[in-house]
């Protein structure tokens, strides 16, 4: 496979797989779709915070669970490889999944806290 030359660093941000389309392609997708389930609920007349915090926590679950898998992986990786065992190469390979723990451990605790997300599943799961 031939990768593309580019004359500068600047034109290669612009490739669908640069990070620097990636973040702002994802964050799109999930304010839009945070955006029309406020429509929805807004024209269905319900009180959108506890449906939105339930969408946002179902958000930070998707995206983080599976960053924090691939760092328990890179965790034994780096266990079981003695030359990976560098500062430069810790920190490298776990700053993404340092993100997805985040993103896990603010998700889990946003369902489980809240008043009004215990009170939906009181309504419609028990």
């Amino acid at each position: 496979m031939v990768q593309p030359q580019y004359q500068s660093y600047w034109q290669s941000i612009f490739e669908l797989n640069s990070i620097f389309m990636f973040i702002p392609m994802m964050l799109g997708i999930v304010d839009i779709s945070l955006l029309i389930a406020h429509l929805i609920l807004k024209k269905k007349k319900k009180p959108s915070r506890p449906y939105i915090m339930l969408i946002i926590t179902g958000f930070l679950l998707y995206f983080g669970i599976p960053n924090a898998f691939q760092g328990l992986l890179l965790i034994f990786i780096i266990i079981f490889s003695p030359h990976l065992q560098t500062l430069e190469m810790i920190i490298g390979m776990m700053s993404f999944p340092i993100i997805g723990f985040m993103f896990t451990i603010t998700g889990v605790s946003l369902i489980t806290k809240p008043s009004s997300v215990r009170q939906l599943y009181r309504k419609y799961l028990d």
